[in-house]
């Protein structure tokens, strides 16, 4: 595998103007809250905020309590998952298939918009916000896709999106790159340091297609995995309505991010 240390390796080139937004498709967002001390999972999180009943799974040994909502209609998926010094929710894209592949079960089922999945998440981290009077750090994540016709495409993608380094031609299958574009968040009256992860990748993964003649096919893309997250060192318990601002900034600063991508400089 490529990795980023790899990067002088390649060809160099002058960066293209970004790929719109738009195209970045949203599989996952999620929204997750630490703490110093352990909790006890909250019975019944999913269903208090959204006012549905759940699918529950627990592991007690781990101290781990799992939720799950399906809402088959507007085809997406609500999870918690709650650990003794963390709890995340989030949303994923329902099942779909890829006509242009062949009609393969898509692996990573997406959302129209980045919009369209906040709206449903939003409201009810506002909800959850109200419950947690102990958090001290707090996270938001997502994980975008495009996809590509083919491995040249994949590289082409990646070119785009990286500076100064171009993977057309070079034989390359799979490519990974992480860097953290560190700034800061405010909560209540304070500043806080934030960590902004970016990683890409160049992913070709076999699915065997829904056909009648049983056929393997190939759907190359390129994921874009964004992990936004609070000082690990912070030591001060942030309040309800600063909690709440604090995840509205990270929600809105998401997909400016994925616009942006890695600055040319």
């Amino acid at each position: 595998m490529a990795r980023a240390k790899k990067a002088a390796g390649y060809r160099t080139t002058a960066r293209q103007p970004p790929v719109r937004a738009a195209a970045w498709e949203l599989h996952l967002l999620r929204a997750t809250t630490f703490y110093r001390q352990p909790s006890v999972a909250v019975e019944g999180l999913l269903q208090r905020i959204a006012n549905v009943q759940p699918r529950v799974s627990t592991n007690p040994a781990s101290g781990i309590h799992v939720e799950q909502i399906e809402n088959a209609a507007a085809n997406y998926e609500l999870l918690s998952q709650q650990q003794p010094l963390r709890s995340d929710i989030g949303i994923v894209g329902g099942s779909k298939v890829l006509p242009q592949f062949g009609n393969v079960a898509d692996p990573t089922p997406t959302f129209p918009s980045f919009r369209d999945a906040a709206a449903v998440l939003r409201p009810l981290i506002e909800e959850w916000c109200q419950s947690r009077p102990d958090v001290y750090r707090v996270a938001v994540g997502a994980t975008f896709r495009q996809l590509a016709a083919d491995r040249d495409g994949v590289a082409a993608l990646l070119s785009r999106w990286i500076p100064g380094i171009n993977l057309t031609g070079n034989g390359v299958d799979d490519f990974i790159l992480r860097i953290n574009r560190p700034s800061t968040v405010r909560a209540g009256t304070q500043s806080v340091p934030l960590n902004r992860v970016m990683t890409y990748s160049g992913l070709v993964i076999q699915l065997e297609a829904m056909l009648a003649s049983a056929v393997r096919v190939t759907v190359p893309s390129v994921k874009l995995e964004l992990d936004l997250s609070t000082d690990v060192f912070r030591e001060e318990v942030i309040q309800g309505r600063s909690l709440s601002g604090l995840f509205a900034q990270l929600f809105d600063e998401t997909p400016l991010l994925a616009e942006r991508g890695i600055p040319n400089d």
